[in-house]
């Protein structure tokens, strides 16, 4: 007889266990069930694919819920992603404008400055007289 090499070997460490097939169990086999209740023998294995059923059948239903609230996760992120990045183009937009504003503010006792906006907006001093052409290219 020899030492097992390792905890997980399962060569056989007796003479009369080397018949038994590889991982067999040692312990002695079920005694025959009796001719007065055939049935009770067979009961235990149908509940127990019974109960099987009844735990893939669990397994699948919560695989699918975690798989629905992984896509509600992922959509609400892209979602959430994508207002951001929409405000921050606002907030650059209104920026823009703050500085433009801040650059008038800044010239606003500059009298040939006034003029020139105001000629932007089409204003014209009273002695003057517009003339409308094709627009420029």
């Amino acid at each position: 007889m020899r030492a097992p090499l390792t905890a997980f070997d399962l060569r056989p460490t007796s003479p009369d266990e080397e018949s038994r097939p590889r991982g067999a169990s040692r312990l002695p086999p079920p005694e025959p069930a009796s001719e007065e209740a055939p049935d009770s023998a067979r009961r235990p294995v149908r509940v127990a694919r019974g109960i099987n059923a009844v735990l893939v059948a669990l397994c699948l239903i919560g695989s699918l819920q975690v798989a629905g609230l992984l896509v509600v996760e992922v959509r609400r992120i892209a979602y959430s992603e994508g207002e951001i990045a929409r405000l921050e183009r606002e907030i650059e937009e209104i920026e823009r404008e703050t500085a433009d504003l801040r650059a008038v503010a800044e010239r606003d006792d500059d009298e040939r400055y006034r003029e020139l906006l105001a000629r932007r907006q089409g204003y014209l001093y009273p002695d003057e007289t517009r003339y409308v052409g094709p627009p420029l290219r």
